[in-house]
């Protein structure tokens, strides 16, 4: 279940990589579309899957982690499974716990 602070977030998530070339219909399409594949897959099964396809540049899994941190603190909350969340994440895409704990205290800076 997400908020409408979190919905927000992926959206601006998803105009980030794909630097605004699409607009809100096609953007909500896509939405669309991965939201059937995580109701299919399962949230481990299609993180993993991304983290597969960018695990050879580090800037992109770290980008990656940071926009789910992003969406994770949208709603100024950090529910358990999101906090476990982003610990999977971060191992599933080689990120240390040392830098992982860098980029969400980027977000504690920011407020």
């Amino acid at each position: 279940h997400q908020d409408a602070n979190e919905e927000a977030a992926i959206l601006g998530a998803m105009r980030t990589l794909t630097h605004g070339l699409l607009d809100d219909a096609e953007l909500n399409s896509l939405l669309e579309d991965c939201a059937e594949r995580l109701a299919q897959h399962g949230a481990e099964a299609r993180l993993q899957a991304v983290g597969n396809r960018i695990c050879a540049d580090r800037v992109d899994r770290e980008t990656g982690f940071t926009l789910a941190a992003a969406i994770a603190l949208a709603d100024n909350e950090v529910a358990i499974e999101e906090s476990a969340l982003l610990v999977s994440i971060a191992e599933w895409y080689g990120i240390s716990s040392q830098r992982r704990l860098e980029i969400l205290g980027q977000f504690d800076n920011s407020s």
